[in-house]
């Protein structure tokens, strides 16, 4: 089993996947010659799918890589410098959120007010997942030259998209009526060859 890893300016690793995620992130690191304190390695399919293997360092890497398929070296940047965008982030939102107070008229009464509130949180909460994943995909380099020449249509993404998805039970399904047949035994078949 092996996959094909695309990186740098067009060069191809060729992987076996069955070995622990760690491993393989690591032979990558020193293959591919990048910076370990720069970025943390992950992979994305052909279609810019992310696969998160950070978030699974100790499992086996065959479980999320597919035989014989091509994925594409990217690098997610440090959580320290996450931690730094978070504090300016938080720094901006309390602006917006002062930003909003101005902009509600002070001659309002209260009823008219949380109308005017529950008409602008509708939009607010609706971009907020959105918000989230382009910060989070901001996040991520690809680190393959010409992308867009080589997988036209490659578009960064993460594998789930922070909606709760209902699990389908599937059942038997029979075509027609059930019809319960009896065992036969030996007595039984003596019993019907003798007619009775």
């Amino acid at each position: 089993m092996f996959i094909y890893v695309r990186f740098g300016r067009d060069e191809t690793a060729l992987c076996n996947p069955q070995c622990k995620v760690i491993n393989l992130l690591d032979h990558l690191q020193t293959r591919t010659q990048v910076q370990g304190s720069v970025v943390l390695l992950d992979l994305a399919d052909n279609t810019g799918l992310i696969k998160d293997l950070q978030s699974h360092r100790d499992e086996d890497a065959d479980k999320y890589l597919h035989h014989l398929q091509t994925y594409i070296l990217i690098g997610k940047k440090l959580p320290q410098s996450e931690f730094n965008d978070e504090a300016s982030s938080r720094c901006d939102s309390a602006r917006d959120i002062d930003s909003l107070r101005g902009d509600t008229p002070h001659s309002l009464t209260p009823r008219e007010d949380i109308i005017t509130i529950k008409s602008k949180s509708p939009l607010v909460i609706d971009s907020k997942p959105k918000r989230r994943e382009e910060s989070i995909l901001n996040d991520y380099i690809v680190l393959l030259e010409n992308l867009e020449e080589i997988f036209p249509y490659f578009r960064l993404r993460l594998s789930e998209d922070g909606r709760s998805r209902r699990s389908r039970i599937r059942g038997i399904q029979q075509a027609g009526r059930l019809v319960m047949h009896q065992k036969k035994t030996k007595a039984k078949r003596t019993k019907t060859k003798s007619g009775e």
